[in-house]
Formats: C-alpha cells, sequence, structure tokens
C-alpha cells in the first residue's frame, strides 16, 4: 500500500469518527433535550398541583374567617347580655340594701315603741 492510500483511509477513518462522535454529540444533546423536557413537565404539573392545593386552603382560610367574623360578633353580643344582666344584678343588690334599711329601720322603731 502507498503512502497516497494510507493518507486517504486515515481520512477516512477520522472523518468517520468525526461523523460517529457528531452523531453521538447529536444523540446525547436530544437525550438531553427529552429529559429537561420531561423535567418542565413535571415542574409544571407539580406547580398546578401546588396551585390548587393552595387555592382550597385559601377558600378554607375564607371560611374560616367567616366563622371566626360570625363567632366575634356573637361573644359581642354575649358581652352586650352579660353587661346588661349585672348592671341589672346591681340595681338588684342597691333595691335589696335599701330594702334592708328599711326594715332595720322599722324593726328598730318597732323595739324602741
Amino acid at each position: 500500500m502507498s503512502i497516497k492510500d494510507t493518507c486517504i483511509e486515515l481520512g477516512d477513518k477520522i472523518q468517520g469518527e468525526l461523523v460517529k462522535i457528531r452523531t453521538e454529540q447529536r444523540l446525547l444533546g436530544e437525550d438531553l433535550t427529552h429529559r429537561i423536557n420531561g423535567v418542565d413537565n413535571r415542574v409544571k404539573d407539580l406547580a398546578r398541583t401546588m396551585d390548587a392545593g393552595f387555592a382550597r386552603v385559601d377558600e378554607r382560610l375564607t371560611g374560616l374567617e367567616g366563622r371566626m367574623n360570625s363567632m366575634e360578633g356573637r361573644m359581642e353580643s354575649v358581652e352586650g347580655r352579660v353587661e346588661s344582666m349585672q348592671e341589672g344584678q346591681k340595681t338588684m343588690q342597691a333595691t335589696q340594701t335599701e330594702m334592708l334599711h328599711i326594715l332595720v329601720g322599722i324593726q328598730s322603731k318597732l323595739d324602741a315603741a
């Protein structure tokens, strides 16, 4: 074999290796692209799931806030009733004390007579 034939054969082998390397690089790039797209799709699915979960939590919190406001209104009403009852009790105690003073006065007048 001549040097010319050897050089042509070497050039063909080098060119074949370069084509093979480029093909492998292209295949690896495509595989990497598919993997990246798969991860992207999973992240998007997870984000949708999380958004739906947060929306449900927000709905529950809104419901709880409404219930809390309702309970606060009821508590204010109860507090008003308790204050009213306490006022009534104070008035009743004052009346009873006054009646007791009257009875003591009557008793002392009866004892003196």
